[in-house]
């Protein structure tokens, strides 16, 4: 139905709509063709120096790639140069993903554009001509990570409607930016330092923003009264805001002053995400876990590596995904993030990392009782070297858990907590576990107690210490995927290990230089996918005629590959 319905949309647009792929060229490109479109790694781009054809083309865009970004994008040149000279009429340029590192002050000839879109390319500078386009309505600059500045005249594009400059690394606003009256969209602003740059108060200029606004250069800001002029508390339309100071703008002189600044930027309470970096504070502020923010879905606190104690952030009602990271003073997570009353009552997604002193949780016995996270579904936990223990407790909602970078990991579980939740282990609800570079925790295997969770299906091991894997009895019957990447020791796999894994069906073996041959005893009868990829010594063997070939040619579905 989708191809035919395509096939009708072709066959309706005539010669008003073109679209350049490997099934056509532009010899059908006429004088009435006003949209083109083309995908810049399916057709040949030497093609499009016959766009002087097409007179008065209104719109050109370059089609996303699968890929989010494509790197090299020097691979997909575009002759801009020729669209420039010829496309007077342009109303719509897309040129996201190509190679234009610099953009010609010819760009000011496109009289009527409208819309503008240079997203994920290298370009370095904009031309001051850009600011004779009148017309513009949406300029799209994201991760244009070359970009360090915008035209000083910005400001005389005042019928700007959306600028996307998220993730350009701006060093400042340009001075007449305010002008741009009608702004609906504005990815962030950049403060200034004393009396020259972008202040905090210049943000109510830009009655009609909406969306997600990002401020940056927090340290900037002199005191709460100067926070207060933003006028943050009365933005009702912006769903999602973040607060970043600067990295490397050091300690703070007073971290009162730093919390005085930080009450003073209380967003209005239709806020649906938020977003603090950097922040210079030892505590937060007490709207952060404000009930009135019943909106509120989902919160991220990076690299406070001042405070010493996480907010009771379990008081969001609403709260669903918590991404923590960076507390560099925070050795303890306890009771202090429940709050009062029942707790985390939404909660689904975790992602705590780059907790280099946290050790432990510390979790009372009365919260425990009550359940700390109970919908929790996701967690993962990266880089926190000094945690021993991976649970805080039961979490009778999780079905997906990853523990990354945790050296110092002895066990999953508490065992007095294992004792306590006994009965309730029955009911675990984990599906999938992904344990990479846990030295200790490798150690310890047999204390994973994963016999505990009967519906567990994947696990994936990343550089495992040890010569063989898995010990008998370690892994639950219930496995349907097993993916070993990345073990350079490893040199054997249990056989009589593996034929207890009577549901597995696929095994994913991926850098594991040292496997030298597949167990005496096979391996199980139900699997039905194996893939062996850059394992010199295993793949050499498991090639047809090879010493495994026999334990492996059964299985329908089979892929060796090496570098």
């Amino acid at each position: 139905m989708h191809d035919l319905v395509h096939d009708l949309a072709i066959f309706v647009s005539g010669e008003v709509s073109f679209r350049l792929d490997l099934s056509n060229d532009l010899h059908s490109l006429s004088d009435n063709t006003r949209h083109l479109s083309f995908r810049k790694d399916t057709c040949d781009l030497g093609k499009l120096k016959v766009l002087c054809k097409a007179k008065c083309l209104r719109t050109f865009v370059a089609l996303p790639l699968d890929k989010l970004y494509e790197p090299d994008c020097s691979k997909y040149p575009v002759p801009y140069d020729l669209l420039l000279s010829t496309g007077s009429c342009l109303r719509v340029l897309s040129l996201s993903q190509s190679s234009i590192q610099e953009l010609p002050d010819s760009i000011s000839h496109l009289k009527h554009l409208r819309y503008l879109d240079l997203s994920y390319t290298e370009i370095r500078e904009l031309p001051d001509s850009i600011c004779t386009l009148y017309n513009l309505q949406t300029l799209l600059l994201s991760r244009c990570g070359n970009l360090s500045r915008l035209p000083k005249n910005m400001g005389s594009l005042m019928n700007l409607r959306h600028l996307d400059i998220e993730g350009v690394p701006l060093k400042e606003m340009p001075p007449q930016i305010t002008n741009m009256k009608y702004l609906r969209t504005l990815s962030h602003v950049v403060l200034g330092y004393g009396q020259s740059g972008f202040k905090i108060k210049m943000l109510n200029e830009f009655e009609h923003l909406h969306g997600k606004l990002g401020i940056l250069g927090l340290e900037n800001i002199v005191d709460a009264a100067e926070a207060s002029e933003g006028n943050l508390t009365n933005r009702n339309s912006l769903s999602k805001i973040y607060f970043r100071w600067n990295a490397n703008a050091g300690a703070a002189e007073s971290s009162q002053k730093e919390k005085e600044v930080l009450d003073a930027l209380r967003p209005h309470t239709n806020l649906t995400e938020l977003e603090i970096e950097f922040y210079r504070g030892t505590i937060f502020s007490n709207w952060l876990v404000d009930h009135s923010f019943s909106n509120l879905v989902s919160v991220c606190l990076r690299d406070c590596k001042y405070c010493w104690a996480l907010p009771p952030l379990g008081q969001l009602p609403s709260l669903k995904e918590l991404i923590i990271g960076g507390f560099d003073s925070v050795v303890s997570i306890g009771d202090e993030i429940h709050g009062s009353g029942t707790s985390f009552s939404s909660l689904e997604v975790i992602y705590i990392g780059d907790m280099l002193e946290w050790k432990e949780w510390s979790f009372s016995e009365a919260i425990l009782e009550v359940g700390i996270f109970p919908r929790l579904t996701f967690l993962v936990f990266y880089n926190c070297p000094k945690l021993v223990v991976g649970l805080p407790g039961y979490l009778p909602s999780l079905k997906e858990l990853h523990i990354n970078d945790c050296e110092q990991m002895e066990v999953l579980l508490f065992r007095n907590q294992q004792s306590v939740t006994a009965s309730s282990s029955l009911n675990s609800k984990l599906k999938s576990l992904v344990l990479k570079r846990c030295k200790t925790l490798f150690k310890n295997s047999m204390n994973w107690d994963l016999q505990r969770h009967p519906c567990l299906e994947t696990l994936n091991i990343i550089e495992w210490e040890d010569e063989s894997f898995p010990d008998e009895g370690l892994l639950p019957t219930t496995l349907t995927d097993i993916s070993i990447q990345h073990s350079s020791k490893l040199e054997g796999l249990n056989g009589k290990a593996f034929q207890q894994l009577t549901s597995l069906k696929s095994l994913y073996i991926h850098v594991c230089q040292s496997l030298r041959c597949l167990p005496e005893e096979g391996l199980p009868t139900s699997l039905e996918d194996l893939t062996i990829a850059y394992c010199p010594l295993l793949k050499q063997r498991c090639e047809e005629g090879g010493e495994d070939w026999p334990k492996i040619s059964h299985i329908p579905s089979l892929r060796l590959k090496n570098i």
